[in-house]
């Protein structure tokens, strides 16, 4: 299908299908192809196209079909960056709204997720990413006051 809505089939030719509802499009089809089939079995699945960004290893568009889980959509970026909220994955929407927090278990299709949305995993905190340097200088400056004090 093309960016206009329009799938090139086989036998069939050109037809726009982007503001048909998937059942609606199954019948079409069902019906079309019963010229050249003998009891036709055609099964549709809407795929979306989001953006998935921030803390993953390949940011890019992706096709996602909606029995994957928001995880499955992280996995398909390359999985998260060490730096990135493992856990957390926000929803957005060009032109509006806040931010829906998502859960990695979410399947798509339980989700607002629309063609055109992003997926975007969150940076850690600074502190959580730095965990050693935070121990590290607190043990410096207990030390250090101890030492002071004594």
């Amino acid at each position: 299908m093309d960016e206009a809505g329009v799938a090139a089939l086989p036998r069939l030719g050109a037809l726009s299908v982007a503001n048909l509802p998937a059942d609606s499009l199954k019948r079409m089809l069902t019906r079309s192809y019963t010229k050249y089939l003998r009891d036709p079995a055609i099964d549709i699945t809407v795929m979306r196209r989001v953006t998935v960004l921030g803390e993953v290893r390949t940011p890019n568009v992706y096709h996602v079909e909606p029995t994957m889980t928001v995880a499955d959509a992280v996995a398909l970026a390359g999985g998260t960056t060490p730096d990135g909220k493992q856990n957390q994955v926000e929803l957005r929407r060009r032109g509006g709204g806040k931010p829906v927090k998502l859960s990695q278990r979410s399947r798509l299709a339980d989700t607002p997720l629309r063609s055109g949305d992003e997926l975007y995993v969150p940076q850690r905190s600074w502190v959580s990413r730095n965990a050693g340097l935070v121990v590290a200088g607190v043990s410096t400056t207990v030390s250090l006051l101890y030492f002071v004090f004594r």
